[in-house]
């Protein structure tokens, strides 16, 4: 063995052990909760299984590129463990930093998820069980696709986009769509959990008319009308009326 494959080894043994203590930090409140104290356990264990799972995983794609790879690379070239070292070494500083400065590298919360069915159903982040589960009170807003100009050109009135954010402010915590182009329309959601983009924020956002997904702006349109004052509700209604 050279002095390249103790470095993949030791680069290999630091990007796992980051990784779990990035996982710890993301669930240091469920350890908490739960009354786990032992967090060096936890980061150990998280080292163990991210190892095991990437081993797995190389042996997976190096199966797979031997099967199915065929051109993918010029002939003659020869992938070095130099080359891996730094791949690895980059990851792994990136995953450190992140854990040191608080940052999740990935979340299962913000993975959406669609099922393809007719009408489709969508969804991303926590459902309102689950936020209550965590402590978390909620307010739900919800509008059905029959209130929605284009669903009704198109005949497609079945289904809502129902949205849950931290009571009291307009923190997204996550969103059901039940639609014909839900799979669509879950992305602008799923980019506000991730970026932090509160729902008034896309009550400001011009959506193009008519559009399916002009649905999410009628629920931000929703949250924004529970932030208006008794006066300013009677001088709208008045004025619409």
């Amino acid at each position: 063995m050279n002095l390249e494959f103790f470095f993949l080894l030791a680069a290999g043994v630091f990007i796992a052990y980051s990784n779990g203590a990035n996982d710890v930090s993301k669930g240091i409140a469920t350890l908490v909760g739960s009354g786990i104290t032992d967090y060096k356990r936890a980061i150990l264990w998280g080292t163990v299984w991210t190892g095991i799972g990437g081993l797995a995983g190389a042996l997976l794609a190096g199966a797979m590129i031997e099967t199915f790879g065929s051109g993918l690379l010029a002939e003659g070239t020869v992938p070095t463990l130099a080359a891996a070292l730094a791949t690895i070494a980059g990851a792994g500083l990136w995953v450190a930093l992140a854990t040191r400065s608080g940052l999740p590298v990935s979340t299962t919360l913000t993975i959406p998820w669609c099922t393809y069915t007719d009408p489709e159903i969508a969804h991303v982040g926590m459902y309102e069980a689950q936020a209550r589960a965590k402590g978390i009170a909620v307010d739900t807003f919800q509008v059905p696709m029959s209130e929605v100009d284009r669903a009704i050109a198109d005949g497609e009135e079945d289904g809502f986009v129902k949205i849950h954010v931290k009571k009291g402010t307009d923190q997204i915590l996550g969103a059901t769509i039940i639609a014909p182009h839900a799979g669509e329309m879950i992305n602008e959601i799923t980019l506000a959990i991730v970026r932090k983009i509160g729902l008034g924020s896309i009550a400001n956002v011009i959506h193009p008319y008519p559009t399916q997904a002009e649905a999410i702006k009628k629920v931000a349109d929703s949250y924004q009308r529970t932030r208006l004052t008794p006066f300013v509700k009677g001088l709208l209604k008045r004025w619409l009326h």
